[in-house]
C-alpha cells in the first residue's frame, strides 16, 4: 500500500505500537539518531545564544565609543550604547538583515542623539558631528550582518 503523504517526515512518525513492532537493532539506531539530533539541537541554541551575546556586547561598545567623544554626559552615553547593545542583540539574535540592521542602528542612534541635544549633554554645533556617527553606525551594522551570517554558518 503506498503512502500517499509528500512529507518524508510525516511517514517515518510512528506510533508506540508500531515502534515496539520494530527489530532491536532498528529501535536502536532510532533512538540514537533521535539522541544526536536533540544534543544537536543544544548545541545550535547554545551558539545562537552566545552569538547573540557577543553581538549585543559588540554593538554596545560600538556606540559606546563613537558617542563617548561628542556628549558631555556620560549616563546619557551609557543609555543611547545600551539601545545600541540592545539592537545589536535583536540583529544577532533573531537573524535580521542588512536593511534591518540599518534602520535599527539608525533609530538607536538618531533617538539617543536627540535625547542628547535635548537634555543639553551634546551642543547644537556637535551634531552635525552626529550626523557623520549616524552614517558610521549604519554601516557598523552592515557589517554586524555579515559577521553574523560568517559565525552562524560556523557550526
Amino acid at each position: 500500500m503506498a503512502d500517499d503523504s509528500d512529507d518524508p517526515t510525516e511517514r517515518a512518525r510512528l506510533d508506540d505500537e508500531a515502534f515496539e513492532r520494530l527489530p532491536p537493532a532498528v529501535k536502536l539506531a532510532t533512538l540514537l539518531e533521535r539522541e544526536r539530533k536533540q544534543k544537536k539541537l543544544a548545541q545550535n541554541t547554545a551558539h545562537s545564544t552566545g552569538l547573540a551575546l557577543r553581538g549585543g556586547l559588540l554593538s554596545f561598545v560600538l556606540f559606546f565609543a563613537f558617542h563617548v567623544l561628542f556628549i558631555h554626559s556620560i549616563f546619557v552615553t551609557l543609555l543611547i550604547s545600551a539601545a545600541g547593545g540592545a539592537a545589536g542583540y535583536y540583529i544577532v539574535g533573531h537573524n535580521r538583515g542588512h536593511l534591518m540592521a540599518m534602520v535599527l542602528f539608525g533609530m538607536a542612534a538618531i533617538v539617543g542623539d536627540v535625547l542628547a541635544y535635548t537634555v543639553g549633554a551634546v551642543l547644537s554645533s556637535e551634531m552635525t558631528f552626529a550626523f557623520f556617527i549616524w552614517l558610521m553606525l549604519m554601516a557598523a551594522g552592515q557589517l554586524l550582518v555579515l559577521w553574523t551570517k560568517k559565525h552562524r554558518d560556523s557550526i
